[in-house]
């Protein structure tokens, strides 16, 4: 029922994007938004599926102390 949610609130939103946003922008930008969407919808569908996925706390902590020399 969750996948079913998932999709059916996914596709409006990609058309209405396109039919506004998506014809005015540039190839940039609709490759960027794509990959974006894409990534929140697997994620979203693996979720829904009950399949976890490592958070991606560790890495961001460390990306962020290796550029700001903080340490934790």
């Amino acid at each position: 029922m969750l996948t079913v949610i998932v999709i059916s609130l996914f596709l409006p939103e990609i058309i209405y994007d396109y039919n506004t946003a998506l014809k005015q922008a540039g190839k940039r930008e609709r490759r960027i938004y794509a990959v974006i969407m894409l990534i929140s919808f697997v994620i979203l569908i693996l979720y829904s599926f009950k399949i976890t996925i490592p958070s991606p706390h560790g890495i961001i902590t460390k990306v962020i102390g290796s550029l700001f020399r903080i340490e934790t």
